[in-house]
This record gives C-alpha cells, structure tokens and sequence, in this order.
C-alpha cells in the first residue's frame, strides 16, 4: 500500500486540502488515505464508533466515503487491546479487561493522545484479554462497522499490551489465545482489506498481517501537546528522542536485520515518509533513500499542498514503489553500529533490457567517514570495468573497478549507481526515481546498425524528469547535442549526455542518434580503478 498520513492535524479541511494536492503522487500508484487517532472523541481508545464532530463536522462516515469518491482507499487507526477510562465503552467491557490476582483492572500507562481531565491528567489506559471471546467479538463488530463505513485499511497498534504480565490472572495458553485473538481480526474486516501490524510485530504473528512494522515510528510527527517532548513543534530534527522525529539508526538497522522476511512471512514496513522544510536535506535524503531502496509500504507525513515544491519532489522519487528488498552487504561483518555506524546496502537489479547494482552506504555518525567499496561485497565481478554515478550529487564519478574509497559525510547517505561498462552508448542514471531505471524505463535499446539508443520511458501524464546517457568519447550525438546537454568529464573523457523528458502521456518513446567521433585518443587523465 502507498498511503496519505496526516498524522500530526486530521481534520476533514486538511484531508481534503492534501487530496486536491496529490494527484500527482495519485498517478504515481498512491492508493490509500489514513487517518491516525483524531476521528476518536477525545483521542481515546474505547471510542472506536464514536464521531469527532470538531475535526469531522459532516462526520467520519461521510469523510470515509468522500475519501472513496476521490479514488482512495481509507484507513483507520486501531488498538485492539486498549481501551481508556472516561471513554464510551469502558463499563460495558470491565468484565473482559485483563485483571491483577485481586481482581483489579491493571493500568499499566497513562493515553498520551488522549485529552487532559480537570485536574490535567491523562487518561488511565486498559487493556482487553485477548482469551476473553467478549473481548474479539467487541473489537470485530467495530472493525465490521468500518468495513460499512468503506474502510479498507487498518493500522492495528499496541500489539504487546495483549500480552499478560507477571502480576496479572492468566487464562488458558496466554501467547496461543494473543495469537489467535489477531489471526481472527481478518475476518471481520473487508474481504479487500489491508492490515498492517505496528508496534509489537513478531514471527508469532505470521498469517495475522499483511504487513508488519519492523522497528520503531519513524518520520511521525506529533500533535501540539505539552506531553511530547517536541512540544512546543510538532517534529524533531537533527535526532530523535525515541519514536519521535526520525531514530534513523534504528530503522536502517531494522531494515538490514528484517529484509530477509519480505513477502516470505508479511511484507516489512519501515513506516512513514516526512522531508519538507525545514527537515534538514541531509535527513530528508536518508529517509528518501531508505524508502526508495526498500519495497516497504510508505506513508508520507508531510502537507502536499505546502511542502516545499523541491521536497514534494523528494516523494516522487519514491514512487512508484519497486518490489526488490536490499541486502545489507556488510550484516555480519560490521558488528560496531554503536560507536561507528556506518551501514552499506547493496540491490542488484534485472530488467528485460539491461541490469545495474545500487549501493547505499549510510553514515549516521557525527563526523565524516571514508571507507572501502569492494566490489566482491557487493556481488559484482572485481576485473570488470563500471561506471559509477552518484544519484544525490549528480555526480558521474568515472570507472569503477575491484575497489575504490569513498567519503561520506556525517549524519548523510550516498547513493551510487554501478553499470557495466559498454563499447557503445547506455543509460548512466535517471533523476525520476530512486531505483534509477527499474520503474521508469520500461525499454531501452541499443541499434548498432543505426548507431541510435531509444527507449520507452513510463511516468504520470504531466510529469517531466531527465534521462542520463554516458559513452566513451568514440562517439558522438549526430545532431550537434541539439535539446540536450553533453558534459566531458576530465576524469576518463567519457561523455555524459542529459536527455530532458516531458510526459504528455504515461509513456515517452525517446531516441539519441550517434555517429562516430574523431576526438583524438588519449589516456584518461585520472585512474578511478
């Protein structure tokens, strides 16, 4: 799923807003519209069916099929086990709340979402046994009514709180009824439905989900409440505290111990995408990135309408989303992400028309790092020539060949494309998307006998983006470089040629016409092998 958050502010105005502002990203495979918490009365759980008149005037059912008309799917927040005091459905289920050995409703955390009483408190939060039948049938006829309402995504979070603790009365086997309290979620919902799993997934839950978060809120934002420590903002940069803001390290960690799971047991998701200003570039990169390697299913946190236009574009480099998962290509040989974290991906890819590596290589240290890319680490052969480019810099870097040493700077990620050298002309990157051809290049050909290089570009109709050729300097464009931009590169004399592409259409048939050059041949001025 390709998911709308608007998780720090859901009112019905600000739903609206963002959907009028994403059609682009609509075209580009977004299908869903999620709302997080602020359709509850009050925030709490235990108003599941409950109506938030003051950010849903019309109410949540009207917003749901608004949301339907547009062409999304909606989706809801859940927490299947909570339930807070003061909200609407507390005594009729007091009887089913997991209890303490006298019989007592264990509290065992304060709603920090929810509203403050006349005192300033937060509400007490409870939780359902999950071995209570009362306790599933309540929360399936909520997901029922949803499923009426036309939702067809939720997020089901708080997962661990169904477990018992030491103090508490225990029913039967404790962790088969938690299991088979989630695996019977499904069939209350719509048979289309998409269910993702947050805090608390585990191995234990497979058949539960269609997805599992994978580590901790990533890219969320926060409501405007003295409780959160980004108080008085609704985000954090330059770190993190916990969940809040981005705890990169975490999530690339996750990504690098979890990718194995992918589409075998759930598919894994890395939660939410939020780089507008004034997000540093630097962690706006980072997230783009993890996202755009990754297959994971993206929320994106930010105001469309907004965000800055050259962030918004940071999204469509995103979208739309690629199946392959990475490899961390250094899981079990860099065991010191605690004091040197310094992580590299590697995602080989295969197309019907040509195939490349990409490398990610992240520094989440405080200061810069220079390290060592071999190519054997990252799968590909050490005696054969490629050339390298680096996607965030625009920077064709020349030959690649055995190894080669790289810096990176601190709290960055670097991103680079590695493409076999070839005797004729071939596509070095595109600027449309991370994956630099998977998606956005649907064919690319190469005519020896009319010296031409052609292909068949796919994007959303409206949409422009540039195409980057390289060539040795044997070869030169037929027309006098007429609509593009030729570089030389000093390095090693190749040619790097930008092809501009405007989509009037989904599709762009584009074509370059070569003739031999008569550049006098000489030795590149620099070795990068």
């Amino acid at each position: 799923g390709w998911l709308i958050s608007t998780k720090a502010e859901s009112t019905a105005s600000q739903i609206r807003r963002n959907l009028a502002a994403a059609g682009a990203l609509k075209k580009l495979g977004m299908e869903y519209c999620w709302t997080s918490i602020d359709n509850l009365p009050d925030g709490m759980p235990g108003n599941w069916l409950g109506e938030n008149r003051k950010n849903f005037p019309e109410g949540v059912p009207a917003m749901m099929q608004e949301i339907t008309a547009a062409g999304y799917k909606p989706g809801l927040w859940v927490a299947p086990f909570l339930i807070t005091e003061r909200s609407a459905d507390l005594k009729k289920m007091q009887k089913h709340l997991i209890k303490l050995q006298d019989g007592t409703p264990n509290s065992t955390f304060r709603w920090y979402w929810g509203t403050l009483d006349e005192e300033g408190q937060l509400p007490l939060t409870y939780r359902l046994d999950a071995a209570d039948p009362e306790a599933l049938r309540y929360i399936g006829t909520v997901l029922k009514r949803y499923a009426e309402w036309g939702v067809r995504y939720h997020m089901l979070d708080f997962l661990s709180s169904g477990y018992y603790r030491k103090e508490e009365q225990r029913h039967g086997l404790a962790k088969e009824a938690f299991r088979k309290f989630l695996r019977s979620l499904k069939q209350y919902t719509a048979p289309d439905s998409f269910l993702l799993s947050a805090v608390g997934t585990s191995c234990s839950l497979i058949g539960a989900f269609d997805s599992g978060r994978i580590g901790m809120d990533y890219g969320e934002a926060r409501q405007l409440e003295p409780n959160f420590e980004s108080y008085p903002a609704n985000y954090l940069i330059n770190g993190s505290y916990g969940s809040c803001g981005s705890p990169n390290r975490n999530a690339i960690t996750n990504l690098a111990m979890w990718g194995f799971a992918h589409n075998r047991f759930f598919q894994c998701n890395s939660n939410m995408m939020t780089v507008d200003l004034p997000i540093p570039l630097n962690e706006a990169q980072i997230s783009a990135t993890l996202f755009g390697i990754s297959p994971s299913p993206v929320f994106f946190g930010d105001d469309f309408e907004r965000m800055a236009p050259s962030r918004f574009e940071l999204i469509k480099k995103v979208l739309p989303r690629c199946p392959r998962m990475p490899e961390a290509a250094d899981l079990f040989t860099k065991t010191d992400g605690r004091t040197d974290f310094l992580r590299v991906f590697k995602l080989p890819i295969q197309k019907e028309w040509g195939e490349w590596t990409l490398c990610a290589v992240f520094n989440l240290n405080e200061t810069p790092r220079t390290m060592e890319l071999d190519a054997a680490m990252l799968g590909m052969d050490a005696k054969t020539a490629y050339w390298m480019y680096d996607f965030w810099e625009e920077h064709y870097l020349g030959h690649f060949k055995g190894r080669r040493r790289i810096d990176i700077p601190a709290i960055s990620c670097r991103l680079f494309r590695f493409t076999e050298v070839t005797s004729h002309p071939w596509v070095l990157s595109t600027d449309m998307h991370v994956r630099q051809g998977e998606c956005e290049l649907a064919d690319v050909r190469w005519d020896e006998k009319r010296m031409t290089l052609s292909g068949t570009a796919i994007r959303a109709a409206g949409e422009r983006g540039n195409l980057l050729l390289v060539s040795d300097d044997e070869w030169m464009e037929a027309h006098f470089n007429k609509g593009m931009l030729v570089a030389k590169s000093a390095d090693d004399d190749a040619l790097v040629i930008k092809v501009p592409l405007e989509f009037k259409d989904d599709t762009v048939h584009w074509q370059v016409e070569f003739m031999p050059s008569d550049a006098p041949r000489k030795k590149s001025k620099k070795s990068r092998g």
